[in-house]
């Protein structure tokens, strides 16, 4: 947890009362120690002062009458600051100073708490990743939920993803543009020229062998400013005439869970790093079985893959891998092939 120390610093009118905020900017769950040694109390002495904190948490502290008449502003006292999921949330605590003459002076502080790091943390533990759908107006929205602790008591945190397609451009070409310099970076799937990779589940059956999806990512250009690209797996959804006399329906190409578990994850290139290569690894799961031969494949007759509005054949499902949200200091960062579709054959 974070520290910090904050000073309240007023000032008294004559015969009328003062009425201010105060704003104050901090980053993560900050145990925060107030001092009231900042008071003014030139006009009155300073009788009483109750602090009230944004969850109605309530401090009351009174002078002792027998110590001098700026006994308050020894007065020092810590509570904890929590930060929220929400980046930039308020949390306002207010001071109501009531003063020897009858006037209640009110300082209402106000902080601004921005979401800390990770990094910020030692011995960060995760307890568990929940992905849920999000999605209105029959839209697919997807979030992945990450939830951890630290070595601190009482320390926990969570992570917020949204995996909604919506909210960005899976579209071969689209550049998302950092900074402006005279260099540049381009980053996306190599290997596919038709954007789609086909991956074999049934490798990974018998004898216990595990071979996940594997999935190349191209940094080329410019490589003396760092950067990271976030990756994804996306579930699609699909219309497919099955043969059965029933027209097309809709049905879901691929299982999160089922046939794949949902990834997602950071891709990260250092300044001047001379791999120009990252892989994303999607575990990949026979649904069909451990003696399922070699080439027979269970077709999905006319399903929409997802390129364009053509219709193709599909060979036991496929799902989205995505490349978005580019993050870099100063340099631009274009987004070549943003999107695979990946085929599952058994």
């Amino acid at each position: 947890m974070n520290t910090f120390d904050y000073t309240l610093v007023t000032e008294q009118n004559t015969l009328t009362q003062t009425a201010s905020t105060i704003y104050q900017s901090v980053t993560g769950t900050n145990n925060i120690t107030f001092s009231l040694s900042g008071i003014d109390q030139s006009e009155s002495p300073v009788d009483k002062v109750i602090v009230t904190f944004y969850d109605d948490r309530e401090l009351v502290f009174n002078r002792s009458f027998t110590d001098s008449v700026s006994s308050l502003s020894a007065v020092t006292f810590t509570q904890a600051i929590e930060s929220e999921v929400i980046d930039q949330c308020s949390k306002p605590v207010l001071f109501a100073l009531h003063r020897d003459d009858g006037i209640t002076d009110f300082f209402n502080l106000v902080f601004y708490v921005y979401s800390g790091r990770v990094s910020d943390y030692e011995d960060i533990n995760l307890i568990k990743s929940d992905f849920i759908k999000a999605g209105t107006n029959d839209k697919y929205g997807d979030t992945l939920i990450h939830t951890f602790e630290t070595s601190e008591p009482k320390m926990a945190g969570m992570n917020i993803l949204t995996l909604d397609s919506d909210e960005y451009d899976f579209f071969n070409g689209y550049s998302d543009f950092i900074a402006l310099t005279g260099e540049s970076t381009e980053v996306g799937f190599t290997g596919y020229p038709d954007e789609y990779a086909i991956v074999n589940s049934y490798a990974n059956a018998g004898g216990g062998v595990n071979i996940p999806g594997i999935f190349n990512v191209l940094r080329s250009g410019s490589t003396s400013n760092p950067f990271s690209v976030k990756f994804r797996t996306r579930q699609p959804l699909a219309n497919a005439s099955l043969n059965i006399g029933l027209g097309t329906q809709p049905f879901i190409p691929a299982i999160p869970g089922t046939q794949f578990l949902h990834t997602s994850g950071y891709l990260n290139w250092n300044c001047n790093e001379l791999d120009s290569i990252k892989t994303i690894n999607v575990p990949i799961v026979d649904v069909v079985g451990v003696d399922i031969r070699d080439g027979y494949v269970p077709v999905f007759k006319l399903a929409g893959t997802g390129i364009g509005t053509s219709m193709a054949p599909v060979s036991g499902g496929y799902f989205f891998v995505d490349l978005f949200d580019v993050e870099s200091c100063s340099e631009n960062v274009n987004l070549a092939t943003s999107t695979l579709t990946a085929y599952i054959t058994y």
